[in-house]
């Protein structure tokens, strides 16, 4: 575990990314704005066989729009590989979790950078569709998903 920890804290400094260690919950606190999205949390919990990673964006989802948006992260987390959405259905609190298992594994700065950044590429890849579903437009949870999307389809 104590490997880990220093990797997240030498990718961190490295990147040049502020950022707080909570010693006694062995969690990192950090955060970044993404452009054409907002500001997402990012919070990592060290555990001694494992880590996850959530990241959070910045504002809640409304409760009158809670139906829209998790239809719209179900769709989106069918057939993701690495990771899912979630919201927290007391607060509206939309986050990206990842999981790693770094027991028996030879962990690397490669690896704790990947695990990091592919909460931020879901919530770029996805942002546009979850913003239009928070903000109570009319679009079709479906149809959004299928544009952001699109690419993978003409792969």
């Amino acid at each position: 575990m104590e490997k880990v920890i220093e990797l997240f804290k030498v990718f961190l400094e490295t990147i040049q990314w502020e950022y707080e260690y909570d010693e006694n919950r062995k969690a990192f606190m950090t955060g970044v704005n993404i452009d054409n999205f907002g500001y997402v949390h990012i919070h990592i919990l060290i555990y001694e066989r494992e880590y996850v990673i959530y990241t959070i964006y910045e504002k809640n989802a409304e409760k009158e729009y809670f139906n829209k948006v998790s239809e719209y992260l179900h769709r989106a987390n069918y057939g993701l590989q690495n990771g899912n959405f979630e919201m927290d259905y007391r607060d509206g609190e939309v986050r990206y979790k990842v999981y790693i298992i770094f027991e028996d594994v030879d962990i690397s700065i490669r690896m704790i950078k990947k695990s990091i950044l592919i909460g931020m590429a879901m919530f770029i890849k996805y942002g546009e569709g979850l913003l239009r579903m928070m903000s109570g437009s009319d679009d079709d949870p479906e149809e959004c998903i299928e544009i952001a999307e699109k690419d993978i389809k003409e792969n």
